[in-house]
């Protein structure tokens, strides 16, 4: 507890206190602390061992692979693999949004190139002897800790390892690091990793649906780690994800994924009332919407707003009830107000102070460019002897 404690201290204060790119190395300073304290307890176990039986210098072992395979071992791999593929999609989606501001979606295109390089990769390291290759993604939590996600950082990390591979007294340092010094790490890590992934979890609305896909995979996660006698008397397979944490809960949320989405339309129309109640009705329907399809919490407050202000423009031109209708495609939501009487138009511009004063349709004009503010685009259409309106925000 002590070394542990003291890792942790010291990783906590270097983050906290210290400026500039000092603050960067929080991390090994944290290490160095708590290599100290387990050497002056004696409790640095086969330290000196391990690292006193590696070599100096050498060459990296290259054996080839077995092609002996079995239908057990394949199924298992098949779940292993399709696991280390969601976590690496996790880190990659976490990674961007550290980088990117203005972040919203996941990148399909930036994910797939990243899962299938590891794929590529992991195939060569199999083909050299090596092991299966896949992103940290404690390493998320330093990440998000020191906010360094830099390309020139990633690649100068990645040739330090490559050639301690060359040293192994080096690398005999990390592999022999004390549990305590090691659990202080991941404790810091961790509590990082822990926020990024619920803020990656509440940046969009959230539904019964969605609260359930999130909840039930970390209950069951931990189910599996407090509860010894899961699993007792299962072999094979079914043993090692029983008894996996991660395997138990990356499959839960897997299949809930899945199922969850059966039956969520892509489509949704409502006839809105008269009166006053009729803002109250947009609101209460596009934070229903909006929770179905997973939006982000502005894009259905701004929806509310500019449909409500379109509603008050059309005011004079509508002769009937009029009707919303929303269509949400996981990129782009789009609302049309639809609706029978005259067809609504978008000024080039704001109306001007005395315009507004003496110009009987100056109003509806300034409603108009609001509307056309309010929305990623705004624009008129015809269908049949209906008008309508077109409004488009970023999903």
């Amino acid at each position: 507890m002590i070394t542990g404690l003291t890792t942790l201290t010291a990783i906590i204060a270097s983050t906290i206190w210290l400026k500039g790119s000092k603050r960067f190395f929080a991390m090994m300073i944290g290490c160095a602390a708590g290599y100290a304290v387990s050497a002056a307890l004696g409790q640095l176990g086969s330290f000196a061992e391990i690292v006193g039986q590696a070599s100096i210098f050498d060459l990296p072992d290259f054996r080839m692979p077995s092609l002996s395979l079995e239908p057990g071992f394949l199924a298992g791999y098949a779940i292993v693999a399709m696991i280390a593929a969601v976590d690496n999609m996790g880190v990659i989606i976490s990674t961007d949004r550290l980088d990117d501001a203005e972040w919203s979606r996941p990148n399909v295109g930036q994910i797939s190139r990243g899962v299938s390089s590891l794929g590529a990769t992991t195939i060569f390291s199999a083909l050299l002897g090596g092991t299966h290759l896949g992103l940290s993604s404690t390493n998320i939590g330093l990440a998000f800790a020191t906010g360094v996600t830099s390309r020139v950082v990633g690649i100068t990390a990645g040739l330090i390892m490559a050639g301690i591979a060359f040293f192994p007294a080096a690398l005999a340092v990390v592999i022999a690091m004390p549990d305590p010094v090691l659990g202080g790490i991941l404790a810091f890590a961790a509590s990082y990793f822990i926020v990024a992934g619920a803020q990656l979890s509440l940046s969009r609305m959230m539904s019964p649906r969605r609260m359930l896909v999130i909840g039930l995979p970390i209950a069951t996660g931990i189910t599996v780690l407090t509860t010894s006698r899961l699993g007792v008397g299962l072999s094979g397979i079914a043993a090692i994800l029983i008894h996996s944490p991660l395997m138990s809960a990356s499959i839960v949320a897997i299949v809930l994924n899945a199922l969850m989405r059966i039956g969520i339309a892509q489509k949704a129309a409502i006839t809105l009332m008269d009166g006053r109640d009729r803002h109250d009705q947009v609101e209460e329907t596009l934070t229903e919407w909006g929770e179905m399809w997973g939006l982000k919490p502005a894009t259905a407050l701004n929806a509310s707003g500019a449909v409500n202000q379109l509603l008050e423009a059309v005011t004079d031109l509508v002769d009937g009830p009029i009707r919303l209708e929303a269509r949400h495609d996981d990129v782009r939501l789009d609302l049309s107000v639809v609706y029978k009487g005259q067809p609504m138009v978008f000024p080039d511009r704001a109306p001007t102070a005395d315009e507004m004063l003496n110009d009987d349709d100056a109003m509806g004009r300034m409603a108009g460019w609001l509307v056309r503010n309010l929305a990623d685009r705004a624009t008129s259409f015809t269908r049949g002897d209906e008008q309508g309106v077109l409004l488009q925000f970023e999903g």
